[in-house]
């Protein structure tokens, strides 16, 4: 299934495509029909997925999506995901599925979730990001890999706290270090 961001790219592409006749040699009907079958069988696609994840007793809805993730269980995250769940979607707190993996230290999910789109720089109702969840939790590894993929390591939240700060009240000094690091780079 196409991602959300996967499917403003082609529809971006194809309002390009339309300013001129050809685009790489090919006439821009061939390639808008082509763009239009892709997203057709991706949502076909899609339906199959939510149809599997009945068949296993779960609802498409946002809250079973996210208990998935709060279980760790992966594959029903990946299910939920090809089905065509928003990715950055909330709790009641606004707290993001990749937050919460990172709150829980779920590194596979975390990279999942990033892979499949996921904002690292998202906001809860109370600012808090992913990489201040996992900075506060000790969790160095997931950590590490949301600053490898841009994760802002100067956010705040609405108190004006960072991640930085918040790993260092805990004592996680393995993060502290890491932050500090990520920080110079900048």
């Amino acid at each position: 299934m196409l991602s959300k961001l996967q499917i403003e790219f082609i529809i971006r592409g194809s309002a390009k495509i339309s300013e001129g006749e050809e685009f790489n040699g090919q006439k821009k009907v061939t390639i808008i029909v082509l763009i239009t079958f892709i997203i057709l069988i991706s949502c076909a696609c899609g339906k199959d997925y939510r149809k599997a994840l009945e068949k296993k007793g779960m609802p498409f809805t946002q809250e079973a999506f996210l208990k998935e993730v709060r279980a760790g269980n992966r594959e029903h995250v990946e299910l939920f995901i090809k089905a065509g769940m928003d990715i950055n979607t909330g709790d009641k707190d606004g707290s993001s599925a990749l937050m919460i993996a990172s709150e829980k230290g779920f590194l596979e999910m975390a990279e999942l979730l990033i892979k499949s789109g996921a904002d690292v720089n998202a906001k809860n109702m109370d600012g808090y990001t992913a990489l201040m969840y996992a900075a506060y939790e000790g969790n160095l590894k997931v950590a590490e890999l949301l600053i490898e993929n841009k994760a802002d390591v100067n956010a705040r939240d609405k108190d004006g706290w960072t991640a930085l700060r918040y790993a260092s009240i805990q004592g996680q000094h393995d993060i502290v270090a890491v932050l500090k690091k990520a920080k110079d780079k900048k």
